[in-house]
């Protein structure tokens, strides 16, 4: 893959216009692909969430627990009263590597080891 690609999920939300889904993902999906574009330029060499935390500005990003199921990419939070979360969208970057918007502004950001799991409104 050259480039990123953003797409919204509309297999999960079939009733929902994809404009509004994308509009929801707001401007996250566009700093994944900067970072994607920078880094494979080489004029970046930190992580993503490196990045992402800098483009932020508000500090640290709070690491949540949970997990990503590899198969749905559906995001189960560490509390077992909460629903399963469907992304909204999603960046697949250049490796392949893709990062996923949820509602809640739940944002899973691909690492070596997985995702790093955060909330970015």
């Amino acid at each position: 893959m050259g480039t990123s690609i953003f797409t919204v999920n509309t297999k999960a939300y079939p009733d929902t216009d994809p404009a509004w889904l994308q509009e929801a993902c707001g401007i996250l999906p566009m700093w994944v692909a900067q970072y994607d574009m920078m880094s494979r330029m080489g004029a970046y060499d930190g992580s993503l969430v490196d990045y992402m935390t800098e483009a932020y500005g508000f500090g640290d990003l709070f690491e949540f627990k949970g997990v990503v199921d590899p198969d749905t990419q559906e995001y189960q939070s560490q509390y077992e009263d909460d629903e399963p979360l469907a992304p909204y969208g999603q960046v697949t970057m250049h490796d392949g590597k893709v990062a996923l918007f949820y509602p809640y502004a739940i944002t899973a950001l691909p690492t070596a080891n997985g995702y790093y799991v955060t909330r970015m409104d």
